[in-house]
């Protein structure tokens, strides 16, 4: 007799950048969704990576699209050139999130 088991493939973590207004606001959003010792043992859900909101601005299209998920941290104010960038991320099907205090 014989037995045949199937497995789901195994996929990676989805990527998420993480763009702040100061470094250790994006920390305690990479904390939350990917713990440091789930990072450790390579077992987090998701696979952040931290930037600052001028380091957004060099980045092409291409190198977005390889983010499943970008999430805008505690800027107020984003530039326009960034919102550009964005509305192009999210119309090719992107996943966006912004949090923190915005002005009236």
């Amino acid at each position: 007799m014989t037995i045949s088991v199937i497995l789901p493939l195994a996929r990676p973590p989805p990527k998420v950048l993480i763009v702040s207004g100061t470094p250790a606001e994006g920390v305690t959003l990479q904390n939350a969704l990917a713990p440091p010792k789930w990072r450790e043992n390579n077992i987090a859900p998701y696979d952040c990576e931290l930037i600052r909101q001028e380091s957004l601005l060099s980045m092409s299209l291409e190198e977005l699209e390889k983010f499943d998920n970008i999430c805008l941290i505690n800027i107020a104010e984003p530039r326009a050139e960034i919102w550009t960038q964005l509305e192009k991320y999210v119309s090719q099907g992107g996943g966006f999130g912004r949090s923190g205090e915005f002005p009236d």
